[in-house]
């Protein structure tokens, strides 16, 4: 699973995912994602290219002053890709 992975990155410090999230329809998900992520305060959040909620997670993040990282899942060197996104040749 991508947070197990993400998770093992010597770079990432902390990974986690919200198994009591609001889901992206619900009128009150936007700023109730933005609450965890002014309090949680992680460098940068992971968003897979191609999410239909790209958009609404970039508004939040910079809403919330966080960093994003795209990761390409359409590729199937994806995890090199993003090992060369945080400076690993």
């Amino acid at each position: 699973n991508r947070l197990e992975f993400l998770a093992q990155l010597q770079s990432v410090d902390f990974c986690f995912g919200f198994d009591d999230s609001p889901l992206y329809g619900d009128p009150t998900s936007p700023e109730a994602y933005t609450k965890r992520f002014r309090e949680l305060k992680p460098s940068a959040i992971a968003v897979s290219t191609g999410d239909l909620n790209t958009n609404l997670i970039e508004l939040q993040a910079n809403e919330a002053k966080i960093g994003l990282l795209y990761i390409d899942t359409t590729k199937r060197d994806s995890t090199t890709r993003l090992l060369r996104a945080i400076g690993y040749e």
